[in-house]
């Protein structure tokens, strides 16, 4: 958990993403835009996350966006949404946390855990295995009781030289309800620290899968700290 989490981004960053959906009809669709990364320095040290998700395409979600603040209390996380077709932003809490993060089939609460390391889940070690041909520590995962996650545990396998979870298996009385897989062959290094370019979500249940691609990378030094507040993040263009 440790080095998961030191593999979190040091620097202020901006990432350019493509999220491919496709339903078990068949229908696809296109989601893009920019997610903005920082940490908070807390006495010197870098801390608790901060990601901000804004979108830029189709035209029908331009300029929505999604906020969260990681906290030492799970329960006063921040998470925040903007939709424009409604002009408000909304808290993110209790079912909402469950919901589909526009239209994909990654919810609030998944977006929150994966830009977190898992830093506030109670955390199993289960032993050594492998998967892609790699070795990986295999991690039981589980979301406290008050929080409606949507699943009670879920199965990570954490490449032993990344650090990056290869693959999670997420589980709801005892069924396997999700999927959500990186190819190792996707992983990238940037300086001391790896991040996956490709990352896939498979919903079990209702047969459709997401699948959120980085086209665009770069490290910033300044960044507003507008971007990071519940009042104006949506409205930093």
């Amino acid at each position: 958990m440790a080095c998961m989490r030191d593999n979190l981004p040091r620097r202020l960053e901006v990432e350019e993403f493509v999220v491919l959906s496709s339903s078990q009809d068949g229908a696809r669709e296109t989601l893009g835009g920019e997610i903005f990364f920082t940490r908070e320095r807390m006495n010197g040290d870098i801390g608790r996350a901060r990601a901000m998700m804004r979108i830029t395409q189709p035209a029908a979600l331009r300029n929505s966006a999604y906020l969260i603040l990681e906290t030492d209390d799970y329960l006063r996380d921040g998470m925040f949404v903007y939709l424009p077709a409604v002009a408000r932003v909304r808290r993110v809490s209790g079912e909402i946390a469950d919901g589909r993060l526009f239209g994909t089939d990654i919810t609030y609460y998944d977006f929150k855990q994966i830009r977190s390391a898992f830093g506030d889940m109670n955390a199993e070690y289960v032993g050594m295995s492998s998967t892609q041909g790699r070795p990986v520590h295999t991690l039981k995962l589980s979301p406290d009781e008050q929080v409606n996650a949507g699943y009670d545990h879920l199965i990570a396998q954490v490449d032993s030289h990344t650090c990056l979870p290869l693959s999670l298996s997420f589980y709801q009385q005892g069924q396997l309800i999700k999927e959500a897989s990186v190819p190792a062959n996707t992983i990238v290094a940037d300086g001391d620290r790896w991040y996956p370019t490709e990352f896939t979500l498979r919903d079990l249940i209702n047969g459709s899968q997401s699948t959120l691609r980085t086209i665009g990378f770069r490290s910033s030094e300044q960044l507003p700290e507008r971007l990071f507040h519940p009042a104006s993040f949506y409205r930093v263009h």
